[in-house]
């Protein structure tokens, strides 16, 4: 959670911070991909782990991919909140491809 949209909301950032790692905590997507058998090291398609996500929150996510050592790599999964009901919403864009690390 980069909190972009919480600088408005939240009054300092120990508050954002706990919300974050309560949201984390409750959603536990790494556990999801674990479980659709998604685990580091692993090759796989992109839509694959759109769909583990998916499974998961019913939401579609965010994921940001990486270029690294002549292969893309996922690099981060974004899930995204509606702001004052803190339900999993479809994020607004669903694929985003960095630079090189």
């Amino acid at each position: 959670m980069h909190g972009g949209c919480s600088e408005t909301t939240y009054d300092h950032q120990m508050a954002f911070l706990t919300l974050a790692a309560d949201l984390n905590d409750k959603h536990d997507i790494l556990s999801s991909l674990i479980a659709a058998n998604l685990a580091r090291h692993t090759s796989a398609k992109l839509q694959e782990f759109v769909s583990a996500i998916k499974y998961h929150t019913t939401k579609l996510p965010d994921l940001a991919c990486a270029w690294d050592n002549k292969l893309w790599m996922l690099w981060e999964v974004r899930i995204c909140y509606d702001s004052s009901t803190l339900e999993i919403i479809d994020c607004p864009t669903n694929l985003q491809y960095g630079s090189s690390t």
